[in-house]
């Protein structure tokens, strides 16, 4: 049994470095930004991730202490827009005009549909 369990933790620690490995060196641009956490990316880029320059941003994400993460708020890759509330699409205002339901949908990123580069096709 102990063999076993010895085999597993080797088999597991082998595939968390082929992993890493993977990540830190043959992974492409989009794949580390999109497979890493918000600490590997922290350590990959530094602060240069949270420019307030909107054109120069590098992530759609900012470190969140209670989340995780949240959406950048006026982040702007091509047809990807986040407004400054953070909510992804065009600016909208605060105030809900009469006879206008709002409907936030909470998730993951299966929610966001992170895969999907137009935030009208999402």
């Amino acid at each position: 049994m102990f063999l076993v369990l010895a085999g597993f933790l080797l088999c597991a620690i082998a595939i968390e470095l082929i992993a890493r490995f993977y990540l830190w060196n043959l992974a492409s641009e989009g794949d580390f930004r999109k497979l890493a956490s918000i600490n590997q990316i922290n350590d990959r880029y530094g602060d240069d991730i949270y420019v307030q320059d909107v054109d120069k941003r590098k992530l759609s994400w900012s470190p969140h202490q209670f989340l995780g993460y949240f959406p950048t708020p006026n982040y702007r890759h091509g047809d990807n827009v986040h407004n400054s509330y953070g909510f992804r699409g065009e600016e909208f205002d605060k105030a809900k005009p009469p006879n206008t339901f709002r409907i936030v949908a909470i998730g993951a990123s299966t929610t966001y549909s992170i895969d999907v580069p137009d935030y009208r096709s999402s």
